[in-house]
């Protein structure tokens, strides 16, 4: 059960005064407030009333501990104001002081104390196998898919500190360069990773937006991301009528393939990308047995220049796709338009993306062998040839059919979800396990990498 705490009222404080041409009055602090919010253990409001008008900032910090200080979101709002602290480890006392910044001085108050509640126990049933606290320095984005499901942080100590419950059943979550988080979420009706609303929240849990695409037409599945200009892109089923009777089919038959849809944050649609117009179904020789789910798309990301990434499944190829014409600038994989060895071929593959170091990275689910795989890749688009930069084997406990995602971290380990042992790792370059934890039923769809940014 959750339960709500009513924390001190303060006043009347001792400040720290850092003056300019005039001096603070010591009163101009009427009260503060500490208070969980929003139902949510790991979330505190503080609220600051001042004489003065001013921005206002929040100075936080662990007190049995020292060296690491966190510092809130600046509030302008005058003489009244309300800051979010999160993300905040259960079970643990904070420190906190209040810098008060006016037209002719700063005042910092003397320190005061707030306690933070535990983790729901419904939230999730992690443990952690095997934890090296070197392993990584931010946090780990992980998504439980529950029919109330939730999105939550790890820190670098192994611990959620975040968490957000979710309205429906979580399909898939996705950290933006905004700093906030993106969940497509859905019900049981809907396909394994599909759902009908895109909702985003910043740290603090406020709701930055909610697009519902089932009002649209659209179903949406395994992505939601943002793109350059910051738009809402996801992928979405396309559902053509075809004559296939050349095929043995009806003459009026529904195939169901995929598409990129781009909206703005108020949902209108800006841009609309089909694969049937950039590859002919009737050439498909196994198009029959594929009707409902023809090709797969499973991942989609944008590339560096601003183009996208696209990952077929079932067709074992990554796409590359103008972002404006919608033209197919290459394919890479079985089949594809570059040189590959045959021990590089992948099959069945996730999560691809262009990682920091420039390469293209993906999970191979490795179907057809059925051993998984951690690949990067340099292309070059002149030669069409494909070099190797990782290249790592999973254990075959660690094999996964299906979903999965590998990142780079920034201090050169590796970050993997592998869904059907419900796993999440972190590995060395060279593929040894330093982080290893059990994240229960329902299978896990990825994890990402979260570094927040300035």
């Amino acid at each position: 059960m959750i339960r709500i705490f009513q924390f001190y009222l303060l006043s009347g404080f001792m400040f720290f005064v850092a003056c300019g041409p005039a001096t603070c009055p010591e009163s101009i602090f009427v009260n503060m407030e500490a208070m969980e919010k929003g139902r949510n253990n790991l979330r505190f409001e503080i609220g600051v009333e001042t004489t003065a008008a001013g921005s206002v900032q929040i100075k936080y910090w662990k007190s049995k501990e020292e060296g690491e200080v966190f510092i809130s979101d600046i509030s302008t709002d005058d003489t009244k104001h309300l800051i979010t602290l999160s993300p905040l480890s259960p079970g643990e006392k904070y420190t906190f002081t209040t810098i008060l910044k006016t037209a002719d001085c700063q005042i910092e108050s003397d320190p005061r104390e707030f306690a933070v509640g535990t983790v729901p126990s419904n939230l999730t049933p992690m443990s952690w196998v095997a934890f090296d606290s070197t392993a990584f320095s931010g946090y780990l984005l992980l998504q439980r898919r529950t029919p109330r499901g939730n999105v939550h942080l790890i820190d670098r100590h192994g611990e959620i500190v975040w968490y957000q419950t979710i309205e429906g059943m979580v399909k898939v979550s996705h950290w933006t360069k905004e700093n906030t988080i993106l969940v497509l979420y859905g019900n049981d009706q809907h396909k394994n990773s599909a759902g009908a609303d895109i909702v985003g929240y910043d740290l603090s849990g406020k709701k930055t937006l909610h697009l519902n695409l089932e009002e649209k037409g659209y179903i949406a599945h395994h992505e939601v991301t943002l793109d350059a200009d910051g738009n809402v892109m996801a992928l979405v089923y396309d559902n053509r009528i075809l004559d296939l009777t050349s095929k043995g089919g009806e003459a009026n038959q529904s195939v169901i393939g995929d598409g990129i849809l781009i909206l703005d944050r108020n949902g209108k649609e800006l841009w609309k990308w089909s694969v049937f117009d950039h590859h002919d179904p009737l050439a498909d020789p196994d198009l029959l047995g594929h009707l409902d789910d023809w090709g797969h798309a499973n991942a989609l990301s944008v590339d560096m220049d601003g183009n996208f990434l696209l990952s077929f499944r079932d067709w074992n190829q990554v796409w590359k796709v103008d972002a404006k014409t919608g033209e197919v600038l290459w394919k890479f994989g079985e089949g594809g338009d570059f040189e590959l060895d045959s021990t590089l071929h992948f099959s069945g593959q996730h999560a691809i993306h262009r990682n920091a170091r420039g390469h293209y990275m993906l999970f191979d689910n490795g179907r057809e062998q059925r051993k998984s795989r951690i690949l990067s890749f340099t292309l070059d688009t002149a030669a069409f040839t494909a070099a190797p930069e990782i290249v790592i084997d999973l254990p075959d406990e660690f094999y996964a059919d299906r979903m999965g995602s590998a990142y780079l971290i920034d201090n050169g380990n590796i970050l993997v979800c592998t869904p059907r042992s419900r796993s999440i790792l972190v590995l060395n370059p060279e593929g040894e396990i330093l982080c290893n934890a059990y994240v229960g039923v329902p299978d896990p769809y990825r994890a990402e990498y979260v570094k927040l940014q300035p």
